[in-house]
């Protein structure tokens, strides 16, 4: 017998972690930076998209937080605005100090549990349509969705410039994550597939 349940994240760790903080000022990716579709997605946004964004927002930061970060990587902290942390203690910090997080994967399979984190902890995400497979999410409900080759940096800003906007998009995103990725309610759906197979 055979039966997929879903996988989920702590959203106690992570709730509201974005919001009331003091200056937001990260633009935030978070992954795992020695594999391969993680460090073609963050060197594809610091290259191609960050340098329009910096331009009109020279406060805001590109942080890559991940761990074993590639050679690659590293590189990329050479950038105007851009840092690269490696492994930190937690990322709730992060969250709290970002105005929105990006997943801009361009390859790659599975759920991308980072975007419900990021919808957990209130912050806006803005994710390609690959990064976000796996995820029942409906683009500009819970999140933006955009491909690879639309304007990345005019949308972020479009976002920033509407507080309003952004934050519908909180609201929708941990509305989602908790309803479909609590492991409470996971626990009680998994619980119910083993009754109804001692059962039958």
């Amino acid at each position: 017998r055979v039966a997929a349940v879903r996988n989920g994240v702590d959203l106690a760790a992570f709730d509201g972690a974005g919001r009331g903080a003091g200056q937001r000022r990260r633009v935030l990716f978070v992954g795992a930076m020695d594999y391969y579709p993680n460090i073609a997605a963050v060197e594809f946004f610091a290259r191609q998209h960050w340098p329009g964004l910096l331009a009109a927002h020279p406060e805001l930061r590109f942080t890559i937080v991940g761990s074993n970060p590639v050679e690659t990587v590293r590189g990329l902290s050479g950038l105007p605005g851009v840092e690269v942390t490696g492994t930190v203690p937690e990322v709730a910090s992060f969250y709290r100090e970002a105005a929105v997080v990006v997943v801009p994967l361009l390859e790659g399979g599975g759920t991308r549990l980072k975007i419900v984190e990021a919808m957990a902890a209130g912050v806006p995400v803005v994710s390609t349509p690959v990064g976000a497979e796996g995820i029942e999410v409906e683009g500009g409900k819970q999140l933006l969705l955009l491909g690879p080759e639309e304007d990345w940096a005019g949308a972020i800003r479009a976002l920033l410039a509407d507080p309003a906007r952004a934050q519908r998009l909180t609201e929708e995103g941990r509305e989602f994550a908790a309803g479909r990725y609590g492991w409470d309610g996971i626990g009680v759906e998994f619980a119910t597939i083993l009754e109804q197979w001692r059962r039958a």
